[in-house]
């Protein structure tokens, strides 16, 4: 979950984000603690995107040995 704070956070977050790996950057002026609770918990939750991760940690890891 990405809370962007400036310069590339939010590109970066969208890009998780589209990419299945990451739940929508919560802008840090909308967030509340209701919408951060919610956002993490969909984060959580969701099986597709651990599956993701991890396939992406994979990827990541076989290129760096």
């Amino acid at each position: 979950m990405v809370v962007p704070h400036g310069f590339d956070q939010p590109y970066w977050g969208w890009l998780l984000h589209s990419r299945g790996l990451g739940g929508r950057p919560v802008s840090r002026w909308r967030a509340t603690p209701k919408k951060l609770a919610a956002e993490l918990r969909r984060v959580l939750d969701d099986k597709g995107m651990a599956a993701n991760a991890r396939a992406a940690a994979a990827l990541i890891e076989s290129i760096l040995r």
